[in-house]
């Protein structure tokens, strides 16, 4: 049987390479498609992150967290296995604020659901799994590590 696939010169296939950048489009694109947005000067790597910044930073202002972070690595066991969560902050509590992260999952991939199930056996406090889209993300689910109390 011939081989009728046709073959590209390596002009054409620059070309076709370019013809997929889009415009104002600098590197290579997120392999997840998220599109790297700004608010208020901080730089993100998907809109939906950026949509959670903005919903803690109106938690921040009206005293529900203090201290927002952007970008904090914990390590989850001995072995130096660490997350670089999206955010932390402080939550008012009885016993004195108590730190807590805040995580925007657009995709789950391996490495995320590895580092969750560490998460709950070795987590030191409260995570926030916020998913959905930007124009309505919520909290999918609250990660509480066992052996660790309110």
């Amino acid at each position: 049987m011939a081989d009728v696939t046709e073959r590209m010169s390596i002009a054409e296939y620059k070309e076709y390479l370019d013809s997929l950048k889009k415009p104002g489009h600098r590197g290579r694109e997120h392999k997840f498609g998220a599109v790297r947005t700004s608010v208020d000067g901080r730089s993100f790597p998907s809109k939906l992150e950026a949509s959670v910044f903005s919903i803690l930073q109106i938690m921040e202002r009206d005293c529900h967290i203090s201290q927002l972070k952007q970008y904090d690595t914990v390590f989850l066991t001995e072995a130096k296995i660490s997350w670089k969560l999206d955010f932390c902050c402080f939550a008012p509590m009885k016993g004195g604020p108590e730190k807590e992260w805040h995580e925007a999952k657009g995709v789950e991939n391996s490495d995320y659901l590895i580092k969750l199930k560490l998460w709950r056996y070795y987590g030191p406090g409260k995570l926030h799994v916020w998913k959905g889209s930007h124009e309505k993300p919520y909290i999918h689910e609250t990660v509480i590590p066992r052996g660790w109390h309110d």
